[in-house]
């Protein structure tokens, strides 16, 4: 295919009608879609541009007519080869001479595109974040015309987003250095105070924004938790339904990736395996048939999908649940692109919870203050799988999107879950949170509803000081933590990040203040919770031991046997061998979390040995692969 320049002479025209006549030769498009011309107008005139677009909003083309319509090079900054690879082959099958950067190229490779830039041939350049940290690299950009500076996935500036990136932090220092040079940074996944960073660390200040709709109501959303052991027959089932379709299944590890592939393959499922560890050949073998094929099933970890843009894929399955609600919405956005119904549908064990904290407590190239912020991340994530109320609602209230109390399109609404009144607690966890400033998280605020018997006298005494102090003890402290769960959820509360996890009151909140109203709380915790952790210790009845699983009753007499004389002299309560049967726990520090209870933490190698099992441990990776 002849490619050639597409600017030069269409400059004189006027540039609204430049503007689509380069949509229409080049990408073949009749219109833009919602949003995007505002872009194109606006940094084809040489002003910088923040935007933020939901997946599969077309953010490429913000960033490509302009740089086809301007004179120079356009520098573009992105995380991922994947995504260079997939960006740069369009742009050339539209005959727009394009290239990118890695470290797997030759030098040879290299000085022939350098050469291209400097004879003006080349309009697009795609570069990692680590590539224009180098000195030498930003000299030579100096030396040639530059067009357009677009960083893509830029929430990952943010040290308040869901994969930042410390080499992305010095982006915009880098730029500095080119002043005329527009620039614009594009997200899909960024919540307010992430936004605010991106603008500050960018020095976009002044840039405008431009913000879409993160609403994808062809997507239908719905949550199952499922038995670790069925999750595979549930996921093949699923697929069975789906014939004829193209999906992807995302697994948190490799092992599991490559471990399902297997599976799916052996049970007549067209599957094939895609993560980070996989040679570059391989890779990119798997996705021209992803593009190609047309009945195909990706099994990935989050390395896959970025920036590939297959507008058909009809269902995105979870088998594991992110850590973080950025990564979730972005994954389920590689569904339905074309508009077309669609399914994000999500299997994930009762020990997901355990496992997304041990994500980041392993983690160990992370700072403590970057922990604190994944903390917050995984408690979103949690809330959203336990919200007794529309998905979608809590979904776009995390991105800072007023949305309807109900969708009409994912489980929750489709298929209402049985509930019962939470009111009288849900007032008491308002309450709680306004009287202690707002600072603390629902780890705190659990202890002050809900004080354990262990805490020593000075910190009774302070605690003791807050109105609601022990307020909440028909409750135990695992129904707590539920409640505050599904009241984040709801919207009633929010997790700061800024504030480190703490709880802080919507309007929705404090109209519990003022109104009372139904508010709806799912789970087992009801049934048990108003017997168990009473101030006078009670025996545990026949009927509530019943009430835990055979496997739990077993675990339950193992307890009581580990426990002993504590157990008989009082000092370890029935009621409190429940609670930790219920969470599973598989380490001592799992089991540390639960409880002060020294006599239980003396125990606690014993413990997280009923619970440990073998051959479970994998590595799991917190952010995009590259």
């Amino acid at each position: 295919m002849m490619r050639q320049r597409l600017i030069g002479a269409s400059m004189t025209t006027e540039p609204r009608t430049h503007a689509r006549d380069v949509l229409k030769r080049v990408f073949g498009y009749d219109s833009f879609r919602p949003g995007q011309e505002e872009v194109v107008m606006h940094l084809a005139s040489g002003h910088d541009a923040f935007v933020l677009l939901p997946t599969g909003g077309g953010k490429s083309i913000c960033y490509q007519v302009p740089g086809l319509m301007r004179e120079g090079l356009t520098l573009v900054i992105t995380p991922l080869i994947s995504l260079m690879k997939d960006q740069v082959d369009g742009l050339i099958r539209r005959g727009v001479e394009s290239a990118y950067l890695g470290g797997h190229q030759g030098e040879d490779e290299k000085r022939e595109i350098a050469q291209k830039i400097r004879d003006g041939q080349l309009q697009f350049l795609y570069v990692s974040p680590e590539r224009l940290e180098q000195e030498r690299f930003r000299s030579f950009l100096k030396s040639v015309r530059l067009a357009l500076f677009a960083i893509d996935e830029a929430h990952c500036v943010s040290q308040w987003g869901h994969d930042f990136r410390d080499s992305y932090r010095h982006v915009g220092e880098a730029l500095s250095e080119f002043t005329g040079v527009p620039r614009v940074a594009l997200t899909a996944t960024a919540d307010p105070v992430t936004r605010v960073d991106v603008l500050e660390s960018l020095d976009l200040r002044e840039a405008r924004s431009f913000v879409g709709g993160f609403d994808r109501k062809n997507i239908t959303i719905s949550v199952t938790e499922t038995p670790e052991g069925r999750i595979l027959d549930q996921v093949t089932q699923y697929i069975a339904g789906q014939a004829g379709k193209t999906g992807i299944i995302y697994r948190s590890s490799r092992k599991g990736v490559e471990e399902t592939a297997r599976e799916l393959q052996a049970r007549g499922v067209n599957a094939v395996a895609y993560h980070a560890g996989m040679p570059s050949e391989q890779r990119m073998a798997v996705q021209d048939r992803f593009i190609e094929e047309t009945e195909i099933v990706i099994v990935a970890t989050v390395a896959f999908g970025m920036g590939i843009d297959r507008p058909d894929v009809r269902y995105v399955v979870h088998m594991d649940p992110p850590s973080t609600l950025e990564g979730y919405y972005q994954e389920i956005g590689r569904a339905g692109r074309d508009g077309a119904a669609s399914e994000a549908v999500m299997f994930y064990p009762a020990k997901a919870a355990n496992r997304l904290r041990q994500k980041v407590e392993m983690n160990e190239e992370v700072t403590d203050d970057r922990k604190a912020v994944l903390r917050t991340k995984v408690d979103n994530i949690l809330a959203f799988l336990e919200t007794p109320t529309c998905r979608r609602a809590t979904l776009l209230r995390y991105f800072g999107e007023n949305a309807a109390q109900e969708c009409g399109n994912c489980d929750r609404c489709l298929q209402p879950p049985q509930s019962r009144d939470g009111y009288p607690w849900a007032r008491m966890a308002v309450s709680a949170a306004l009287q202690t400033g707002e600072k603390y998280g629902a780890k705190s605020l659990v202890t002050i509803l809900s004080p354990a018997l262990v805490l020593d006298s000075d910190e009774r005494a302070k605690r003791s000081n807050i109105a609601c102090y022990a307020a909440g003890t028909a409750l135990n402290q695992d129904a707590w933590k539920k409640i505050f769960r599904q009241m984040v959820g709801s919207g009633y509360l929010e997790i700061s990040p800024q504030k480190f996890g703490a709880l802080e009151v919507t309007s929705r909140g404090r109209s519990l203040l003022k109104v009372e109203c139904r508010v709806p709380m799912i789970g087992s915790w009801h049934a048990i919770a108003p017997t168990l952790d009473l101030v006078d210790e009670q025996p545990l009845v026949e009927g509530q031991r019943h009430s835990l699983t055979d496997g739990l009753r077993e675990h339950f007499r193992r307890m009581k046997e580990i426990c002993g004389t504590a157990l008989e002299s009082g000092e370890v309560r029935q009621a409190e061998i429940v609670r930790i049967i219920e969470a599973q726990p598989e380490t001592p520090e799992q089991v540390h979390a639960l409880t002060e209870n020294e006599a239980i933490r003396d125990r606690a190698k014993d413990i997280a040995e009923l619970f440990a099992e073998p051959g479970d441990a994998e590595e799991f990776s917190l952010s995009i692969e590259i």
